[in-house]
């Protein structure tokens, strides 16, 4: 049985959360600094290293998948036994058609958040795909057939440098996206402090500016 460390233990709690993330996204949330508080220098090596002793412990897996515009991307999720040593049960499997999307996601988050880092914010809390669905609807009756407004992507709730709460929505954004989307989506996000919009290209950067009026980066 190897020992666990803390940050062993707040990754499968993460992998069991959001179910699979690419290795970037483990390296950048969980490898930027050693165990001894040292800044790593390559934290993708760092993460690779940790992720073959704890796929060797079968506390998680990796399966290399090739994700649109990334190239080949390790994903990784947590088996039954690395759920249990969380104290958690096994996450569903992430369906290969979202698995872009979720990917995305996952990178946009981590992009908003050193961003938000930078200008003295510091996160409380933060909800991907089916959980802002979920923080949206609950205490609410739901109905069969029910039509339900657009969700973001990602939100994060924050404290900004005055102390003050904030609830901020990050959605990413590709070139198949509609006119129309954008509008409807946009007019969704009304009562979030912020949005931040991430796209896939530059010119689905400036069709959103154009759109919505908002600054969009390119992921």
């Amino acid at each position: 049985c190897m020992m666990r460390t803390d940050r062993d233990l707040k990754l499968l709690s993460f992998l069991v959360t959001h179910k699979a993330a690419p290795l970037d996204v483990v390296a950048a949330r969980f490898f930027r600094t050693a165990p001894n508080g040292a800044e790593n220098t390559d934290p993708v090596r760092a993460a690779s290293e940790r992720l073959k002793k704890l796929s060797a412990a079968g506390l998680i897996q990796t399966t290399r998948r090739r994700l649109a515009k990334q190239g080949d991307v390790v994903v990784d999720a947590a088996p039954a036994q690395g759920a249990a040593a969380v104290g958690e049960r096994t996450p569903p499997p992430m369906p290969v058609r979202t698995l872009d999307h979720h990917a995305a996601t996952h990178r946009a988050v981590v992009k908003v958040r050193s961003q938000l880092e930078d200008l003295g914010y510091q996160g409380e809390a933060e909800y991907l795909d089916t959980q802002v669905r979920a923080m949206s609807l609950a205490g609410k009756p739901t109905q069969k057939n029910q039509t339900f407004p657009c969700f973001a992507d990602a939100v994060l709730q924050v404290t900004d440098p005055s102390g003050h709460a904030r609830v901020i929505a990050i959605e990413y954004v590709t070139a198949r996206y509609t006119f129309e989307m954008l509008k409807t989506k946009a007019a969704a996000f009304s009562a979030y402090d912020a949005v931040y919009w991430l796209s896939d290209t530059p010119q689905t950067a400036a069709r959103i500016q154009s759109t919505v009026g908002q600054a969009a980066s390119c992921l």
